[in-house]
């Protein structure tokens, strides 16, 4: 439990006080989000590869698109991941 802070700007910042000290520390906002056009992130895939993937995607009970964004996402999981441990080291 923190019991004081070392100075008087970061507890104005904790406490959220509208202080000049406080107004003087830059306030990280929202991420923003890189805008793609939306044919940037359409997946065409040939007719052979699609038929594969309609077939996986039946048997799961999904769309195709479903399908396709689940492991895309699961993709950018597993990438985050592998960078992180690469710069901590394995």
């Amino acid at each position: 439990m923190i019991q004081s802070f070392a100075d008087v700007t970061t507890a104005d910042l904790w406490a959220e006080r509208n202080s000049k000290a406080a107004r003087r520390i830059p306030r990280a906002g929202p991420p923003s989000v890189p805008v793609c056009p939306p044919d940037a992130l359409s997946v065409h895939p040939s007719s052979n590869r699609e038929s594969e993937l309609a077939l996986v995607a039946e048997r799961r009970g999904v769309s195709i698109e479903m399908l396709v964004r689940e492991a895309s996402e699961r993709m950018a999981d597993h990438a985050e991941w592998f960078i992180l441990d690469a710069e901590v080291g394995f």
